[in-house]
């Protein structure tokens, strides 16, 4: 168990880090310190390249928020790992703080897919805006923002999920645990 929960807090640092470096990245891109034209934004949301560097910037601001909401719940879920090499499995607080952070999670995809489906409902009806009737482009636009918005949180939503039935067989371990405890 030991072993596992290291390799999970070297996974989880690696996936802080790397959040950490996109947001830096793309702060020095809107501070005019990095001379380049970035078309990814995060949330996996990319923006054409007609696209004006205020508005990339704004953008970009708006999806950095989602991202350092989840670096905390991920510190949050690194100081749970911690207490996993530590043998402390089931204990009323690990069950209980590994719930709040699958709440976190599901508040993250929330967040996350409301911004990734309006800016990419925008996007993608700017991309075809000379194309036809407003109304239709609108559609079509919302229609692949959907879409992709889905293919975007699926995973994280099963990961969650997951991660919510273990908070859950924690705290009904503990109780199971002291139960025993008494019996003895």
């Amino acid at each position: 168990m030991k072993k596992y929960a290291k390799y999970l807090n070297f996974v989880i640092s690696l996936i802080v880090i790397k959040i950490i470096f996109d947001i830096i990245n793309r702060i020095l891109i809107c501070s005019n310190i990095l001379k380049q034209k970035y078309f990814d934004i995060g949330l996996n949301i990319t923006v054409p390249e007609t696209t004006s560097y205020s508005t990339y910037c704004i953008f970009s601001l708006i999806t950095t928020f989602p991202l350092i909401y989840l670096i905390f719940q991920l510190i949050a879920f690194r100081k749970i790992s911690k207490k996993l090499e530590q043998n402390l499995i089931f204990d009323s607080e690990s069950g209980t703080n590994l719930n709040s952070v699958a709440n976190g999670f599901f508040y993250f995809i929330l967040f996350a897919s409301i911004t990734k489906l309006f800016l990419g409902t925008y996007i993608n009806y700017t991309n075809n805006q000379s194309t036809g009737r407003i109304g239709e482009l609108i559609g079509i636009a919302m229609g692949e923002s959907i879409f992709d918005t889905i293919l975007f949180i699926l995973p994280m939503l099963v990961i969650t999920l997951f991660v919510k039935i273990i908070a859950l067989l924690l705290m009904h371990g503990e109780v199971m645990k002291s139960e025993n405890d008494l019996t003895i």
